[in-house]
């Protein structure tokens, strides 16, 4: 559990933190230089967040879906064995 509340923090931050340094270099230089390479991070960021909530969905779904399969068994063997 520790994990997965690591990677949600993880996810939910390194854009603000991104952009909170980005922010603070254009204070200091009174512009944007190197726009593409900060761009380019925060873009990054956000695709590696969306593809952390792919991952953090399937493996989600596999698990409902093997403890459907482990509930719905018992009530199966029982109606076999009662015929």
């Amino acid at each position: 559990m520790l994990e997965a509340s690591t990677f949600i923090l993880m996810r939910c931050t390194g854009g603000s933190v991104w952009l909170k340094n980005w922010s603070e270099v254009n204070q200091k230089y009174g512009g944007n230089p190197q726009v593409g390479k900060y761009i380019g991070i925060y873009f990054g960021l956000g695709v590696g967040s969306a593809a952390l909530v792919v991952v953090q969905t399937l493996i989600l779904w596999i698990f409902c879906s093997i403890e459907v399969s482990i509930a719905m068994i018992a009530p199966c063997k029982h109606l076999h064995m009662s015929d």
